[in-house]
């Protein structure tokens, strides 16, 4: 017996309705599975942040309490990398761990101006890669007892197991 053109057609239709259909299964089937390898990930992703967070506070610590004590050389020297660049608003860009050691040592040590007491705070940290990047505002003590809060912007980088500052730009507040 022949097969009449429309039986052909509805067989074809029959066959690519089911085709379709496995098809759509594989694609829900591979779109459930991305959604639950993409929420672990997440969760993933945030204690990474959360463990990031960690270093860099430890991190701010160290500079602080080392800055603190007067040692503000030494406190830059274990807070930025090796291949370091500050930009300090109205100067030139500082380059390199001892040159930027340096800068801080002679910030701290003016007479009127120089920075006796360093705070730091964190408004927003992100990953970047295999680094992260943070705002934030200092509070800065100086030699006169005045208070001041500049907002800055650091790249972060791991270097000898440690969190440290690669790039760290700072703006002033207008008055």
């Amino acid at each position: 017996m022949m097969s009449t053109p429309s039986k052909q057609i509805m067989v074809t239709h029959v066959s690519a309705r089911r085709g379709f259909l496995q098809a759509s299964g594989l694609v829900l089937s591979g779109t459930a599975i991305a959604l639950l390898a993409g929420r672990e990930a997440l969760a993933t992703e945030v204690q990474d942040v959360t463990a990031l967070r960690r270093g860099i506070d430890a991190t701010h610590r160290r500079f602080e309490d080392m800055f603190n004590r007067g040692d503000a050389a030494g406190a830059a020297r274990q807070l930025y990398t090796r291949d370091a660049r500050i930009l300090p608003p109205g100067a030139e860009t500082v380059r390199g761990r001892d040159r930027i050691a340096e800068y801080w040592a002679a910030a701290a040590a003016a007479p009127q101006t120089g920075v006796r007491r360093v705070e730091l705070s964190t408004l927003d940290l992100q990953p970047l890669g295999d680094g992260a990047y943070e705002i934030g505002r200092a509070t800065l003590t100086l030699a006169s007892g005045q208070r001041v809060t500049p907002r800055y912007f650091v790249v972060w980088k791991q270097e000898d197991g440690a969190w440290r500052r690669r790039e760290d730009i700072w703006n002033m507040d207008s008055a």
